[in-house]
């Protein structure tokens, strides 16, 4: 496969002191550089109780300005290969991109492409909610609408930047879960429906987590054991679950049948991810006008 792209930073979010399995983390300069109690939080990501530092977008302490750190990680990367593409997350965990319009990264416009997460559990869309469809499914499909258009996809729909939805994902048993069930029938409307910020291109470009339905280890998983968000059974002969795969689908899936012809985005760590345009790997369409 060939190697097109790399993601610099995976969901970035706070680092906080405290005790993390045998290992201790001490966060309490950073802490008071960043303002301490008082620093600012447009993402709510503080922890009470807890010395938590997080990046800001282009403002405060140059340390902890992450638009800095992507440029001088960008740079170097093209050093040595000007012909990647260059991947950078939103803050907090990859959700928010607010900033880039007015302080976009300083990389060459053709080799920068943007990266968000999107998941259920960054709202609520308990039944009776902003989001239920079953109450109000104009209002639920606008209020999601103008949520995801405020964080990034208002870099999309005014042609500002392109943007690379790098991990979306819902455990096998998700129509039996009332609030996955309203999330993703919007997830789905907004990528690939007529209010989406690309509806007449196709749809937004995707990336779903995980290809596998085997757990690799790490944080809170075990090497071995079921991967409940996976596409593919353990023998990669089939899906592991064939409503699973089929709603994947529907957000308009297509697939190659020769690995040389399959180009791998390296976004997120340890994990392979089922793309829109091929089976392995995390692949970038970038529409005509951006590159």
């Amino acid at each position: 496969p060939n190697v097109v792209g790399v993601g610099l930073k995976n969901e970035p979010r706070p680092a906080c002191s405290g005790q993390h399995g045998s290992l201790a983390y001490n966060f309490s300069e950073l802490f008071e550089l960043a303002g301490g109690n008082d620093a600012p939080d447009p993402h709510g990501m503080k922890s009470q109780g807890s010395e938590c530092v997080w990046p800001q977008w282009s403002s405060g302490p140059q340390k902890l300005q992450f638009k800095l750190a992507m440029e001088r990680a960008g740079k170097a990367i093209l050093n040595l290969n000007p012909d990647l593409l260059i991947g950078v997350s939103g803050l907090h965990y990859s959700q928010f991109l607010n900033d880039v319009a007015e302080n976009p990264v300083d990389l060459p416009r053709e080799r920068l492409v943007y990266e968000v997460h999107e998941y259920y559990w960054w709202r609520d869309h308990a039944p009776g909610g902003n989001f239920d469809l079953d109450i109000d499914p104009e209002g639920a499909l606008n209020n999601y609408t103008m949520a995801l258009d405020e964080n990034w996809g208002y870099l999309l729909r005014n042609g500002i930047a392109p943007v690379l939805v790098s991990e979306f994902g819902m455990s096998h048993t998700w129509t039996k879960e009332a609030n996955v069930l309203q999330w993703f029938k919007l997830w789905g409307a907004y990528a690939q429906g007529e209010q989406g910020p690309l509806a007449v291109h196709g749809g937004v470009d995707w990336a779903y987590w995980q290809l596998s339905g085997v757990q690799e280890g790490g944080f809170r998983r075990h090497e071995g054991q079921e991967e409940s968000f996976g596409v593919l059974n353990r023998c990669w002969t089939a899906p592991w679950n064939d409503d699973h795969f089929e709603a994947i689908q529907g957000l308009g899936l297509t697939t190659r049948r020769r690995m040389d012809e399959t180009a791998v985005f390296l976004s997120g760590v340890g994990s392979l991810f089922l793309s829109r345009f091929a089976m392995v790997g995390v692949v970038v369409s970038l529409h005509a006008g951006w590159v």
